[in-house]
């Protein structure tokens, strides 16, 4: 029974510890799943902050990260006059 209690004693406080374990970024705490763009040797890489061997690590998910882009209509674009440059129509 003793055994017992000490397992989950000791269960326990490795999820304590767990929890206060964050990867670091430019200075940047992040906690555990979090995801983040990362710039490295190899250009960017999107990596999600996890354990491995009691050690925190940014596990590379994907090379390049995310982009957004906003879209323009074709009817809200400049038209461009006779010389090339954009005017008004």
């Amino acid at each position: 029974m003793a055994a017992l209690l000490l397992f989950a004693a000791g269960a326990a406080s490795q999820q304590d510890a767990r929890a206060s374990c964050t990867c670091r970024y430019f200075g940047q705490d992040y906690q555990l799943g979090e995801t983040v763009c990362l710039r490295g040797p190899n250009g960017m890489q999107l990596a999600r902050c996890s354990m491995l061997l009691n050690n925190t690590t940014w596990k590379p998910l994907e090379d390049g990260c995310p982009t957004t882009r906003l879209l323009v209509p074709p009817s809200e674009m400049p038209q461009k006059t006779a010389n090339g440059h954009p005017g008004t129509s």
